[in-house]
């Protein structure tokens, strides 16, 4: 009898500990390690005397398995192995892509009622998703900071077009999530938040055209300097035409009629740029269909073909 109840005593322990391991599991699948030094050893095993698999480069994605004090279990391609964590920056990845269905819709600083709006949105705004803790999804906002949205006033479903602000702008994205555009979008993320800096164009501080050189040169397209210059090259697009990792460009000089800005559209209706723009000035994440850059835009160039 009583072995009988020590093991009904034991299974909700065993249930908890099961029900931890899929939360920490669950918690690994969204997440990428970006490589931040000339050259990483994969390893066999955590540990300099393991034996080294394969090296990677500058900038490459690693999936993040799990972690182990200060290494990192990664998958790359077909290879798994171990790299140390001082040479990876380590990304969440969206989980998904979610429009806004209701009108007035309060985006809340946690998942729950009884926590502070911070704004809000209405019907047609979409948004990356990162992560559901019961009814409620976590978003990343147009500057790069993150609310919550009760479940109820989010969709998920296929198709990348949006409406606001009165102004169409349609993803025409054909290549999925493989695309070169979209390597380009996730590669330029890394670096939100970096400072703005006029005629910077590393990762110590940006502007607007030395950020987007940047960003391109990583995948062997090669940039003008200015951002003048770069809208004379690429092939012309038309803002409902716009592609995932299209360069659009502004007249930021009030009302002149010339390109001063530029960045690079990564759907949805928005743009990631070194923003020179007084309270912002770093790298960030704006609206492209209304406000500001919407009625300061010039037009938009693409460089690259999928």
């Amino acid at each position: 009898m009583q072995m009988i109840k020590k093991i009904i005593l034991s299974i909700p322990l065993v249930l908890i500990l099961i029900f931890s391991f899929c939360l920490v599991s669950s918690a690994e699948e969204n997440k990428v390690g970006i490589v931040t030094c000339d050259v990483l050893n994969i390893r066999e095993l955590p540990g300099t005397e393991n034996k080294i698999l394969r090296q990677v480069t500058h900038g490459e994605r690693l999936q993040i398995l799990e972690s182990s004090e200060e290494w990192y279990k990664i998958k790359y391609n077909d290879d798994i192995g171990w790299v140390h964590s001082d040479y990876i920056t380590v990304k969440v990845e969206p989980i998904g892509i979610g429009t806004i269905n209701a009108d007035y819709v309060n985006i809340r600083t946690e998942g729950s009622l009884s926590s502070k709006v911070i704004t809000m949105r209405s019907s047609g705004a979409r948004f990356e998703v990162y992560d559901k803790q019961g009814d409620w999804y976590k978003i990343m906002l147009e500057d790069g900071t993150y609310g919550w949205v009760y479940g109820q006033y989010i969709s998920f479903r296929e198709g990348t077009e949006t409406s606001r602000g009165g102004q169409d702008v349609r993803d025409n994205n054909s290549g999925g999530h493989s695309s070169l555009g979209e390597k380009i979008v996730q590669y330029a993320k890394q670096y939100l938040g970096v400072k703005y800096v006029y005629g910077g164009s590393s990762p110590k501080g940006f502007d607007c055209s030395g950020f987007v050189q940047y960003v391109f040169k990583n995948f062997g397209i090669n940039l003008e300097r200015v951002a003048a210059n770069q809208a004379k090259h690429g092939t012309k697009v038309d803002k409902a035409n716009l592609r995932i990792g299209d360069l659009v460009f502004f007249d930021t000089n009030g009302g002149m009629n010339s390109i001063e800005h530029v960045g690079i559209y990564i759907g949805g209706g928005n743009f990631i740029h070194a923003s020179s723009a007084s309270g912002v000035r770093q790298v960030t994440i704006s609206d492209l269909t209304s406000g500001y850059y919407s009625k300061t835009y010039m037009g938009a160039r693409r460089y690259i073909s999928d």
